[in-house]
């Protein structure tokens, strides 16, 4: 089931790079594979010979993509070795994908330079007099912010407190902020020129900031939700964890939905105004997205148009930008830490040890101990009751760390998943339910554990 459910979400995630990177093959006004082109040379046949090749190394690419992704179903069975194996794989997709970007945009620039192709003007400083002078009452208000907060850290509010899925509320209180940085980036930056005339720049420069903005406000209550769920349900049952990419699939059909939602509302507002436009004004920016992003540090904005697929990108000239990038790869590290963290779970083992005195239980990030004295009663069950995790783990293999108990309460778990026989095990403070790999062994404890 797992791997059914990781599949379908890679698929989304592979078709969403190459729709991204394959669009750029198609002219876009004067871009074509993000380079600045004469309308006349759009059609030239060195640019057309350029383009082909770009289109088989994509196709290429993809379809290896797919075979890379294979030993993903063969390791569904080990959770850890899986999270950090799909990290490294889509991260190697996205920077494959982005080098043939660049590797075909810089070899269609050089043809551009060789034949001394240029457009309009350089893009230094995009300022319209008219326009800045209007308040800044376009945008979504960042008081609808609030309450994607409050969504985010609602988790701690009605669940205990469990270590091991804190990533969720993190990664969720991670977007709501940037979200809202970025909607004041939008709100703050200069107004971009389309035209000589103001009342059409003024015009795509409000939908501009209406639209983003609202999208990323939309971005910050799609991943407070989607976390809030994931952590309650991953919480709960031990069984539900083969379920938590159901989740993260419809979070990236609704984050797709919003972000191509804004892009096509600005997009045909742009397309609308400039119709009527008798006055365009044309940028030649190829020099500033010569690395594959845009660098311009005589660019006050933080936020510009992608020139390749949907969205916007960041002017890593601004050292906001520098910043957040940061913080992106911290992310990463940490999902990747956490990953890391899981191996014990997926390779480690329960070691019960008795002694004449003490009850030593040597289990992965769990270890815990208790005194025979304490003992007041050892009764074997049928079956582990039905619990939830409220700072523990578990999977297919075992259950293990503190748990919630339906009928017992807060317990001290450590139980073999193979086994479905369970002892339990009253002590004067505290209850504890554990077991063996084999019936015999559970056997042999109950005799060596009880009063």
């Amino acid at each position: 089931m797992i791997i059914i459910i990781l599949s379908i979400t890679e698929l989304i995630v592979l078709l969403s790079f190459y729709y991204n990177y394959y669009s750029c093959e198609k002219p876009n006004g004067n871009l074509l594979l993000g380079v600045t082109l004469p309308k006349e040379q759009i059609d030239n046949i060195e640019v057309s010979a350029v383009v082909k090749q770009y289109h088989k190394a994509n196709l290429i690419w993809l379809l290896m993509s797919v075979i890379i992704y294979l030993p993903c179903i063969a390791l569904c069975k080990y959770i850890s070795l899986l999270m950090i194996y799909y990290i490294f794989y889509t991260i190697l997709i996205y920077y494959v994908f982005n080098r043939l970007y660049i590797k075909y945009f810089n070899k269609l620039y050089a043809i551009k330079k060789q034949n001394k192709w240029y457009v309009g003007k350089t893009h230094i400083v995009n300022i319209d007099t008219e326009a800045s002078r209007l308040k800044s009452t376009f945008p979504v208000s960042r008081i609808w912010f609030i309450l994607s907060f409050i969504i985010a850290i609602l988790p701690f509010l009605i669940q205990p407190f469990n270590r091991l899925l804190l990533v969720f509320p993190l990664s969720a209180g991670f977007i709501c902020v940037l979200c809202v940085v970025l909607h004041i980036a939008i709100c703050k930056t200069g107004n971009v020129v389309y035209s000589e005339n103001s009342s059409i720049n003024t015009a795509i420069n409000c939908v501009f900031k209406r639209e983003w903005t609202r999208c990323f406000v939309l971005l910050a209550y799609i991943n407070s939700i989607t976390a809030t769920f994931m952590y309650l349900l991953v919480g709960r049952e031990i069984s539900y964890l083969n379920y938590i990419f159901i989740p993260i699939i419809i979070e990236s059909l609704f984050t797709l939905s919003a972000i191509i939602n804004a892009y096509l509302k600005v997009r045909r507002a742009k397309q609308l105004c400039l119709l009527q436009n008798e006055a365009p004004i044309y940028y030649d920016d190829d020099v500033y997205w010569e690395k594959g992003y845009y660098y311009n540090a005589d660019d006050t904005h933080i936020l510009v148009d992608k020139r390749v697929g949907i969205g916007m990108d960041m002017n890593m000239a601004r050292p906001f930008s520098k910043i957040l990038s940061v913080l992106i790869i911290a992310v990463i590290a940490y999902v990747l830490w956490l990953g890391i963290s899981f191996i014990p779970l997926d390779f480690g083992k329960i070691d019960i040890i008795v002694t004449s005195s003490t009850v030593t239980i040597n289990a992965p990030m769990y270890p815990y101990s208790f005194e025979l004295s304490n003992v007041e009663s050892v009764t074997q069950l049928n079956a582990f009751p039905p619990s939830y995790r409220t700072n523990g783990a578990g999977g297919k293999r075992f259950a293990i760390g503190n748990f919630d108990v339906k009928g017992y309460g807060q317990s001290k778990v450590y139980v073999n998943n193979a086994n479905k026989n369970v002892l339990y095990i009253k002590l004067k403070n505290e209850n504890v339910f554990l077991n063996a790999p084999t019936d015999g062994e559970t056997e042999a404890l109950l005799n060596k554990i009880s009063p």
